[in-house]
């Protein structure tokens, strides 16, 4: 794959700082975004090095094709990209959910399939299409915001539904994965769907939450004694809705579990609180320091459950 064409479709935040983490070692990284001002802007930070004339453009010599638009965006554009991607090039996304990736793409490599049985003529091999998820953002968006370190170190969650030469497609996202820096880590779409509305849906929810609780309580002297435990907290509140919006309604079900989940514990320390019951509130804090330690433990490379997906 080294110094082979790579096409990024969408060069906003994540996009684009796949383009500056792939630079180093890739000549060729073609972008491609409906926005033009993000491809622009893409370019002139170096994170592309040609602006396609067209989706067809950016996909059909390319060894890898990112498709890293928002989530409704990738979920049409992904057969027609499956149809143009050339013999054996990996196609992968970077949505923020699983499912109805996987389910756009099942019924796309299935096709392909019934095309190749009918059609002598067609390739002898397709693309290869892996769905994926860098764990990886921060609270900005658009390609101002990119770097290239912000992969380094991160879970890349992969998934490669059922099709010819699975294997081939698991090697070549795994490759394409560690290239970044991040680290692949294989799961079922559903599972990956069910984590990710506590792992990240809920510290964006919290933390919107939490803004609007000190802007209701705080009062106007309030912003004075804001310390860098609320603007830390608080951080990601910044994030824009747009964002989110896919992966929140998407998901919705998941994600109203996890604000469950939350509700169920800011009860019980109110209930302790209230009760001053000193004991209780001491188990709770340890409790969560506990959890706070093994958020930050860094995740194996391989467990024995990743090798089944």
């Amino acid at each position: 794959m080294n110094r082979q064409s790579i096409a990024i479709i969408g060069t906003g935040l994540i996009g684009a700082s796949l383009g500056l983490a792939l630079r180093r070692k890739s000549s060729a990284i073609v972008g491609w975004d409906r926005k033009r001002a993000n491809a622009r802007e893409a370019k002139r930070r170096g994170a592309i090095t040609r602006i396609a004339a067209s989706l067809e453009d950016a996909v059909r010599d390319a060894a890898v094709v990112v498709l890293a638009a928002p989530l409704p965006e990738i979920l049409k554009m992904l057969p027609r990209v499956l149809r143009m991607a050339r013999s054996s090039a990996l196609v992968i996304d970077v949505g923020g959910l699983k499912v109805p990736v996987v389910r756009e793409a099942e019924r796309a490599l299935r096709r392909q399939s019934r095309t190749k049985v009918r059609h002598t003529t067609a390739r002898a091999r397709n693309a290869y299409f892996v769905a994926g998820h860098p764990l990886a953002g921060n609270e900005r968006s658009g390609p101002g915001a990119a770097r290239a370190d912000l992969f380094q170190g991160m879970p890349f969650a992969l998934y490669a539904p059922a099709q010819p030469e699975r294997a081939s497609a698991r090697r070549a996202a795994e490759r394409f994965v560690r290239r970044l820096g991040a680290k692949p880590v294989w799961v079922p779409p559903a599972e990956h769907d069910r984590i990710v509305s506590v792992t990240s849906a809920l510290p964006q929810l919290a933390s919107t939450a939490l803004a609007l609780a000190w802007r209701d309580a705080g009062g106007p002297a309030a912003g004075k004694l804001a310390g860098p435990g609320l603007r830390g907290a608080t951080r990601l509140a910044d994030s824009p809705f747009l964002v989110w919006k896919a992966s929140l309604l998407g998901n919705r079900g998941n994600v109203r579990r996890a604000l469950l989940a939350l509700k169920r514990r800011v009860d019980m320390l109110a209930k302790a609180l209230n009760g001053r019951h000193e004991r209780q509130l001491a188990q709770l804090f340890a409790a969560g320091a506990g959890a706070r330690r093994r958020i930050l433990q860094p995740a194996r490379r391989k467990t024995a459950a990743t090798h089944r997906y």
